[in-house]
């Protein structure tokens, strides 16, 4: 049996097969809910895993808080991918359960950290047990940009749907508050607009209040003579795109 054993893997050698097996993914490659710990003087985190679902990673979360303090474990989502996460989320994502019994939800998806809180602390009032997860880097995210005067332009807002994004926008221009305002995708968050747009992607806005896309092209001058000629019939946002922060 062992001179068998030996031949099979010689066999396998010869032929150019690998016989160990495949190395794992590591954890940084992996896509999930991460939790990591916090230091509190110098905020730098060290990622203790990688779970695909909340349940493993709020479970794990809660573990470290009993070694640690609540303040010092952080739960995170999204596609930050390799790298650590620094600064403030762009999302917080509420999750709630009603006991230990029961599956977490995603019920709520807010970009202000004040409002999470407050979202947070008042479905805990009313008996759920909540979890509050990071999100420093999310798929799809709207944000609206601004300036007074000559000043830069810079990040005013942060939004989860196109909807919010282009009312807020609007309310900006009536109030006459900024000038240049603009509803932009890929800047993840970055607090001024450094660099130009990828493309430019035309909204139109239906009678029922929802938002479509009209057109996406490169050259801005067309973006606009789109805008303008749908503007004539329906509200109309140019939403600018970038791909280089």
């Amino acid at each position: 049996m062992i001179r068998t054993s030996m031949l099979s893997l010689a066999l396998l050698v010869v032929a150019g097969v690998d016989a160990r097996p495949a190395a794992p993914p590591k954890p940084a490659d992996q896509m999930g809910f991460r939790v990591y710990t916090v230091s509190l003087r110098c905020q730098t985190r060290q990622l203790v895993g990688v779970y695909p679902s909340s349940r493993e990673a709020f479970q794990v979360a809660a573990d470290q808080r009993v070694k640690l303090s609540p303040q010092r474990v952080e739960v995170t989502t999204g596609s930050e991918g390799k790298m650590v996460p620094t600064g403030q989320p762009i999302l917080r994502v509420i999750y709630t359960r009603t006991c230990s019994r029961t599956s977490w939800q995603k019920d709520f998806t807010i970009a202000d950290g004040k409002t999470a809180e407050a979202t947070a602390k008042s479905c805990g009032d009313k008996g759920s047990q909540v979890q509050i997860v990071h999100d420093y880097a999310p798929s799809e995210v709207y944000f609206v940009y601004g300036a007074q005067c000559r000043a830069r332009v810079q990040l005013q807002g942060t939004y989860v749907t196109l909807r919010e994004a282009c009312q807020a926008a609007e309310g900006f221009r009536q109030s006459n508050a900024l000038l240049n305002c603009c509803v932009v995708t890929g800047t993840k968050g970055h607090q001024f607009l450094t660099t130009t747009p990828a493309q430019y992607q035309v909204y139109a806005q239906s009678c029922k209040g929802g938002w479509s896309l009209v057109t996406t092209t490169t050259d801005v001058a067309k973006a606009h003579q789109t805008a303008a000629a749908q503007r004539k019939e329906k509200p109309v946002e140019v939403v600018q795109h970038y791909t280089s922060y």
